[in-house]
């Protein structure tokens, strides 16, 4: 699995096995460091066998726990395409890999559920937003979240002016008209009228109107922010034709050709964090409205409970423990909101804090 979004998770918390095996382990994305991975897992796997037969368990079945863990050592090519960070889970009958956005800690947990408090950090940012790379020679459309970005192919986008307008009539018309100037032999002289500055401007705006009809069915339901990326009258003009209300006021400057997936990321982030954090900061404020009221509370049973029943609207939860994964699962799994945080940023720096719907 390449990326983990809320419903992998709200399946991952759901899982049972009578043993499951969870190992988290830093890799490295590129370069000689890369060779480390395999060497990590290779170590949490003896760890984890020396405790299952230590247990008692019988060797076959640690072998044929341990097993796809064991494949994935020998996979060279599986650790040349890796994140920050990596969660391996095993079960009997059933395994799963996560490759993370994130650096995280050594960690191996024998229990009957996955372990991951760890990765509750992707859900903060998870929210997809989209980015519009324009030039006039090409025009791609990417779906982001903070952790991740790829991008979606759309029927019938041109790729271009020049792709948008192919079966138009020529635009450079020519006009001829025949002069005599002192000789018996008529000349023909030709008059080549370019296209103007007003006319470039129509070539743009019908593009770019090509552009925004070939978006809307993907774009049409959707409440996700849009961000532009391009010079910009580009933008602007993109802006006129663009009937989405979800366009973000700031765009990406300049010639996004000259921009890799990766730094169109970046950038794009730096403009779309502070809209998605207005959620939080939302959950924050009504949280402490509620205080006194009932409706607040941070007494971990008591939390933990009501998240099973769907109580809870949002969670704000440690994210340096999976004490509370139970509580995590339970508002998941009813639609609520969890904001897994540090320990300082919890509502009344409690371990645990919920705002009850009723």
């Amino acid at each position: 699995m390449d990326a983990l979004n809320r419903d992998d998770l709200i399946a991952l918390l759901r899982r049972r096995a009578s043993c499951c095996v969870s190992l988290h382990l830093p890799t490295h994305r590129s370069g000689a460091a890369t060779s480390q991975g395999p060497i990590r897992l290779t170590n949490l796997l003896r760890r984890v066998e020396r405790d299952l037969r230590d247990r008692g368990d019988r060797p076959s079945d640690v072998r044929a726990l341990l097993g796809p863990g064991t494949e994935l050592v020998a996979d060279q090519a599986f650790w040349q395409h890796q994140g920050d960070g990596l969660a391996v889970y095993l079960a009997p009958g059933w395994s799963t890999t996560i490759r993370l956005p994130m650096v995280v800690e050594e960690l191996v947990v024998v229990s009957d559920r996955p372990v991951v408090s760890p990765l509750l950090r992707m859900l903060d940012g998870d929210h997809p937003y989209y980015v519009l790379a324009l030039s006039e020679q090409h025009a791609r459309l990417l779906e982001a979240t903070r952790w991740r970005i790829s991008e979606v192919p759309v029927p019938g986008m041109p790729s271009g002016v020049a792709d948008a307008l192919r079966y138009d009539l020529p635009q450079r018309e020519k006009q001829y008209h025949v002069a005599d100037r002192g000789g018996t032999a008529a000349r023909t002289i030709r008059h080549a009228h370019g296209v103007g500055a007003e006319v470039q401007k129509e070539r743009l705006v019908r593009y770019l109107r090509s552009v925004a009809d070939a978006l809307w069915p993907t774009l049409r339901d959707e409440h996700a922010p849009l961000v532009l990326a391009g010079v910009d009258h580009i933008r602007a003009a993109f802006r006129t034709v663009c009937p989405y209300d979800h366009i973000v006021d700031s765009g990406v400057a300049g010639n996004p050709d000259r921009s890799s997936a990766a730094e169109l990321h970046r950038l794009s982030w730096e403009l779309v964090a502070p809209l998605l954090q207005r959620e939080r900061d939302a959950a924050l404020e009504a949280y402490g409205d509620a205080l006194g009221s009932g409706l607040a509370d941070t007494d971990p049973d008591s939390v933990t409970e009501a998240a099973g029943t769907g109580r809870v609207a949002s969670l704000f939860v440690r994210d340096d423990t999976a004490r509370f994964e139970p509580a995590v699962a339970g508002t998941l799994c009813h639609d609520g909101s969890v904001f897994a945080m540090p320990p300082a940023e919890v509502p009344g720096h409690a371990d645990i804090a919920a705002l009850y719907r009723y």
